[in-house]
């Protein structure tokens, strides 16, 4: 093995490339993790119940769903039909 001398630009370069690498791991660590969060969600699903006091047929009143909220892209959304027939 040779044993050569860096001096002192090649000790500072090899700093910033060991800097460069940390900070390439911490941010690619938090895209990963980003990543995974959002596919971790679960997928949430909301029944429609209607009849809020405010907006009784609006699909965006969050008191019309059941859990409170309006449905996202991701989400389920079940509305359930009812036939009421009086004898």
């Amino acid at each position: 093995m040779h044993n050569v001398s860096l001096g002192t630009q090649g000790i500072e370069m090899r700093r910033h490339q060991r800097r460069l690498m940390v900070a390439a791991t911490v941010w690619f660590g938090a895209v990963a993790t980003v990543l995974l969060l959002a596919a971790w969600r679960a997928r949430q699903t909301y029944r429609w119940v209607g009849g809020s006091e405010a907006a009784p047929t609006s699909w965006i009143d969050p008191n019309n769903w059941e859990p409170a909220g309006v449905p996202g892209a991701a989400d389920e959304a079940v509305v359930e039909t009812f036939s009421h027939l009086d004898p």
